[in-house]
């Protein structure tokens, strides 16, 4: 595991080491680089594998290949075994020298071997061509930027950012995606100079220019043709899943997991028992505080309940709004874009490194997957009224939306206004009823939240019709509502949001975080599944369930989804009562010069007297609060040593 960075073009040794510098707590184990007339490369590392070797940059035997492999690579023993078979000589016993090899057996097709989360660049002297590659689910960052006289990549934003060579300004459209989903959606990033690398896709930078690639997707059309039967699909998840965490158990260094009580960690930690010969280390959140909101995400007795009964040695830290309180500033320097919803996870992997582990297994992946959220459900019963009423819908539903655009409304748009838009507006095509599920806001919100000269700089920007497009929504379009739902989850929330705060919070105390239910044999294997096995009726991820049934207790496995949710709500009230007022104030947002000072101060009342749901609220507060820390202070990429009050002005 480590964060590397680059620089193909013009640079200085400072630049370099400036980049590299700025993601020690990705890597605190060592540091390497790599110069030449033509390309730099850098890297941190956090050692899990071949402890006394394997530092990077790695080379061929010619030394015309030079690698730096954020990640780990699963099969990198069978690999090499091929490798040495064919006359390779290896220098190392880790996992990261296998790709020079592979790369030159088999150039850019070398990803297609490559089994595990990566992200790498690999610099061919020969060629001149600078070759990044991204993990097949995103699992891994990178980030690029294209200067006058040079490209640069990193690991995290802020490794480019402390280059010095890019200017942190904030890009108005990923401002908009933000506010409405709430998550930047890669390749934009909040920046505009600065791109995400796809999941599944290549980079190559050579004298003819840049050139992106994508290498693997998955397909979803498998189901139509080869359907797996129930028996079948449920004996094959049990081994495929069983293969997942097996080979994600390679590790030097202590591991354990994280443990909610919920299906998806319950069953990674139930196969961790079986496989290990050591009870694994799990760690669970218990939040203090009385009432039926705590009670509610409160998931910490089923999380006990699995760790007594498999065995583990488990680990329950209690977290209070004064402890959110005392962890917002660094949390939110850790994220590199905006979020309202990686808090929880900055929490629990700061416990899982607090306790004495440097890899953790998570059930991240799985509601995505096997159709977990209550969004499936809607979206399947949407689908369903559109089939049945077509002709009523397509002749009267223009006129409907005219009755509705008339009715008074404000910023915030009634949840029945939301499901008949959803229903009227996604009349063809069914990425548009998705799109307008996972919004926040409708389109003509935006003149109550956003101030008029931010509106004036973004005019005639269609909210959809880009991110549209790089959903590549025709390849699933002649699919049912479950299987097109997955596909787009995996490439929205999955990679906008899960795995890329996931990553970043867990780097943020050197942790490494492992997801077999992102496995892509697994991801494979489950778009062979018919829906109907995945969402049962009203039953989510029935195929999960039932291929677990005989590990897992029936209280477990038959519970409802609720979501590793904190109860920011209640802490909002109280211990960031400040934070919220300060965030959203009259002063605050006209400087910041973005939101509508009236409507935030008309949110924050409707908050606080209990008409508006905390998380609308909190996304703002984070967006304010994401600024301040990484945007407004000069050295935004050094870690701050500052308290909340003194962001707070």
């Amino acid at each position: 595991m480590c964060g590397i960075c680059g620089i193909r073009g013009s640079y200085h040794t400072d630049v370099l080491k400036r980049m590299n510098a700025s993601m020690i707590h990705r890597g605190p184990d060592s540091e390497g680089f790599y110069f030449d007339d033509e390309c730099a490369m850098g890297v941190r590392r956090l050692k899990i594998i071949d402890l006394e070797g394997s530092d990077q940059p790695i080379s061929n035997e010619s030394n015309t290949l030079i690698v730096v492999c954020n990640g780990e690579i699963y099969n990198y023993h069978s690999l090499r075994v091929r490798m040495e078979e064919r006359g390779h000589r290896f220098k190392t016993n880790g996992d990261v020298e296998v790709i020079v090899h592979l790369y030159e057996e088999y150039r850019e097709d070398c990803l297609r071997h490559l089994r595990g989360m990566f992200a790498l660049a690999i610099w061919d002297k020969r060629r001149k061509r600078l070759f990044l590659a991204r993990d097949r689910l995103g699992v891994k960052p990178l980030y690029y930027a294209e200067m006058p006289g040079a490209f640069l990549f990193a690991s995290e934003i802020k490794g480019i950012v402390a280059s010095g060579l890019v200017p942190r300004i904030l890009n108005d459209e990923a401002v908009i995606r933000y506010t409405a989903y709430p998550a930047v959606p890669a390749p934009m990033t909040i920046y505009t100079e600065v791109q995400s690398l796809l999941p599944g896709h290549f980079l190559m930078v050579d004298p003819a220019g840049v050139q992106i690639q994508e290498y693997w997707d998955v397909d979803f059309t498998a189901a139509l043709n080869q359907p797996l039967d129930e028996e079948t699909a449920a004996a094959e998840i049990r081994n495929e899943l069983t293969d997942a965490v097996k080979i994600r158990l390679m590790s030097d260094v202590p591991l354990g997991a994280f443990l909610s009580g919920g299906i998806d960690s319950s069953s990674v930690v139930s196969i961790m028992g079986s496989l290990m010969d050591r009870p694994v280390r799990t760690f669970s959140i218990r939040f203090a505080g009385s009432g039926r909101e705590f009670q509610w995400f409160d998931d910490a007795s089923y999380a006990t309940r699995i760790s007594r009964l498999f065995g583990t040695e488990h680990t329950e830290e209690v977290v209070t709004g004064r402890d959110v309180r005392k962890s917002l500033v660094d949390a939110f320097w850790a994220m590199d874009q905006p979020s309202g919803d990686a808090i929880q996870y900055y929490m629990v992997s700061r416990s899982a490194r607090k306790g004495g582990v440097t890899v953790a297994l998570s059930g991240t992946g799985g509601d995505e997957v096997f159709a977990g959220y209550e969004w499936f459900r809607e979206l399947r019963d949407i689908e369903r009224i559109h089939r049945k009423h077509a002709r009523i819908l397509n002749k009267s539903g223009h006129l409907m939306l005219q009755i509705l655009e008339i009715l008074p409304r404000n910023y915030q748009t009634p949840a029945w206004f939301h499901k008949a838009e959803t229903l009227l507006l996604g009349r063809e095509r069914f990425v548009d009823r998705y799109l307008l599920n996972r919004r926040l806001y409708r389109n003509n919100d935006w003149k109550y939240l956003f101030s008029q000269d931010f509106l004036d700089r973004v005019s005639g920007l269609e909210m959809d019709r880009e991110l549209r497009m790089e959903l590549h929504a025709g390849r699933c379009e002649t699919l049912d509502a479950v299987a097109q739902t997955s596909y787009l989850q995996l490439k929205t929330d999955m990679v906008n949001l899960l795995v890329r705060d996931q990553d970043v919070v867990s780097m943020a105390h050197g942790l490494e975080v492992r997801l077999p239910l992102i496995d892509h044999r697994l991801v494979e294997l489950a778009a062979r599944i018919p829906s109907d096995l995945k969402l049962h009726g009203d039953a989510e991820k029935y195929i999960l369930r039932k291929a677990l049934s005989k590990h897992l207790p029936p209280d477990i496995t038959s519970r409802k989804k609720k979501g590793f949710i904190f109860p920011m709500g209640s802490w909002m009230r109280n211990e960031l009562k400040d934070v919220v007022h300060n965030c959203l104030s009259n002063e605050s947002t006209r400087r910041r010069g973005i939101f509508n000072p009236k409507t935030m101060e008309r949110m924050k009342r409707d908050f606080f007297n209990g008409k508006q749901p905390f998380f609308k609220v909190w996304n703002q507060v984070a967006f304010e609060l994401w600024c301040r820390i990484n945007l407004d202070d000069d050295t935004g990429f050094q870690r701050p040593s500052g308290t909340i009050m003194d962001y707070l002005r």
